[in-house]
Parts: C-alpha cells; sequence; structure tokens
C-alpha cells in the first residue's frame, strides 16, 4: 500500500506521546516498533449499552461491584425513588440513564464513598482493559463522561464515571 494504515497507527501512537521506530534492511524486511509512554495506563472496564446494536458504553471495572440480572431482581418504588431489591435490602436506582431497560437488562452495583448505588442498563457484553483517551471541547466539559476507549471489537466506547453520577444524582436528591 501507500503507507495510509501505518499513518493513523503512528498519529495513534503520537497522540499518547509516544512515536513509532521503523528499521529496515533490503532483502530482510521491515521491524515496525511503537514505544508508548508507560504513563499511558491501561484501565480495566465494563462494557456495556442501553440499546441492542447501539453506542457502547463502559465503567471502570473498580467502580462496579455487582451485576444483577433484572430478570431475578425486583425494582420497586418507595415514594418518587426506585430501588433495587437485593434480599433483605433495596439498593436506590439511580435515575441516570441514556436509554430505556426492561426486565432483560442489568442493574450495576456502584459500590462509590460508602455508598451503593444502581446503574439500570440494556446489557452487558465484556470486561476488557483499555486506554482512556480525553473528549475533546466542548465533551470536555461534561462531567459524567471520563473520556473515549477504543475496544478490541474496533468500537468506539464512551467512558462513564460513576463516581460522578452518583454524587450528581446525590446533589439533585438533596435539592429536591
Amino acid at each position: 500500500g501507500r503507507g495510509v494504515g501505518l499513518d493513523v497507527v503512528r498519529t495513534a501512537v503520537e497522540s499518547l506521546g509516544g512515536h513509532l521506530e521503523i528499521r529496515s534492511a533490503p532483502g530482510r524486511g521491515s521491524v515496525f516498533t511503537l514505544v508508548i509512554p508507560s504513563a499511558v495506563a491501561l484501565t480495566r472496564v465494563l462494557v456495556f449499552a442501553w440499546d441492542p446494536g447501539g453506542a457502547r458504553f463502559c465503567l471502570p471495572a473498580s467502580q462496579v461491584s455487582q451485576i444483577y440480572p433484572l430478570s431475578s431482581h425486583a425494582l420497586t418504588w418507595s415514594g418518587s425513588r426506585q430501588f433495587l431489591v437485593d434480599g433483605d435490602s433495596l439498593l436506590p436506582v439511580l435515575p441516570w440513564r441514556l436509554g430505556p431497560v426492561g426486565r432483560d437488562g442489568f442493574g450495576l452495583r456502584l459500590t462509590l464513598e460508602g455508598t451503593d448505588r444502581i446503574l439500570l442498563v440494556g446489557s452487558v457484553s465484556q470486561m476488557e482493559r483499555v486506554v482512556i483517551q480525553p473528549l475533546g471541547p466542548p465533551l470536555d466539559m461534561v462531567p459524567e463522561w471520563m473520556g473515549g476507549a477504543l475496544l478490541a471489537t474496533g468500537e468506539v466506547a464512551y467512558v462513564l464515571d460513576g463516581r460522578v453520577v452518583a454524587r450528581r444524582s446525590e446533589e439533585e436528591d438533596h435539592a429536591v
């Protein structure tokens, strides 16, 4: 080819603060080395969606302590608040979501700052390690979004910060 694919790789590596080294010997071939700074850390994330076949989203796996299939865990209301029933416990459901969630959805238990909250999602697909890239303007001003990540499937996923979602939901509850 014309090196267009390699140019995309070089640009991506340079955006991480690294560089691409190429060594070539006539009749012997070429060696390509990607040098990426150790400061670029991989983060383990849980990949999910609200719509089947729709956009992919992630949460850092360290923020998710349990996954509840809604087919076997009831949702109930108390006053204006929705809860997921876990045995004798009622876990508050975060009102934050980007799509409807049915009985075949899941509740993700976020254990953050000593409190547990449930984020309802439509589907859970996999865990993987990704590099989280910051979002550019104007999306970088939305505190709920940590950034974006390229998944092993080649899809781009938006990385959600469950701590901020939970904190802002609590602030809104106390403001009402």
